[in-house]
């Protein structure tokens, strides 16, 4: 689940667990477009989410996720908890704190591909309650300012509030992550995008752009 959860409630979490390290663009025919794997109606986030087509399709798979799909406020907690389970007693205390205090409301999420199969996307939709989704945001932007030269700051156009930093996932410097943070009132967008060298990197940040215009709160038409 969203990695800003970890940052806040995991304590201690260094720059390198923000990467959880996925493979290269993989190569497939698209699936057809499908419901939400929960079965349920779909919610406000799910449909704030960027659609299929514009030259992206659907993704791989994230976790026990899929390409596309939406959790309710006790699942999210559910699946954060099992996440937090192998931490040590403290700081799982922590978590579990910090859980109860966010007040989850549900989460969305997708994956895309793009029609050269050199750039996949994430994207997930965090509802909280209170200041939950700017105390994530401002944690991710201060450990961005300790990465150093790890990372590269990015701007998405339209939108000073998000964060994001670019960096790269292995050691030959071949696949390049960009990882954007943004609070828009109760919602916490998360977006990742990964894609093989050389990035065009306008590209990523149009498309972190598109989704953050859909999130109601971001002065930005739908």
């Amino acid at each position: 689940m969203t990695l800003g959860f970890v940052l806040v409630a995991g304590a201690g979490v260094a720059w390198t667990g923000l990467v959880d390290r996925p493979g290269a663009a993989p190569h497939w025919a698209a699936p057809a477009a499908k419901a939400p794997a929960s079965g349920t109606a779909q919610t406000r986030l799910y449909k704030l989410l960027v659609p299929w087509g514009s030259g992206y399709r659907p993704g791989p798979d994230y976790a026990q996720f899929g390409d596309d799909d939406q959790l309710t406020g006790a699942q999210t907690g559910a699946a954060l908890r099992d996440e937090f389970s192998n931490l040590p007693a403290a700081q799982r205390s922590r978590a579990d704190q910090f859980i109860d205090q966010a007040h989850l409301k549900g989460v969305a999420l997708r994956t895309y591909q793009d029609a050269a199969n050199d750039t996949t996307v994430r994207t997930e939709l965090d509802e909280t309650a209170g200041n939950v989704p700017k105390t994530i945001v401002a944690a991710f932007a201060q450990e961005v300012a300790a990465a150093g030269s790890s990372a590269k700051s990015q701007r998405v156009p339209g939108h000073p509030e998000a964060q994001c930093a670019a960096f790269f996932l292995d050691q030959h410097k071949t696949i390049e992550r960009t990882l954007c943070m943004a609070a828009e009132g109760d919602v916490l967008v998360n977006y990742y995008a990964d894609a093989i060298e050389p990035v065009d990197q306008q590209a990523v940040l149009g498309f972190a752009k598109r989704q953050l215009d859909r999130v109601p709160g971001s002065g930005e038409s739908v």
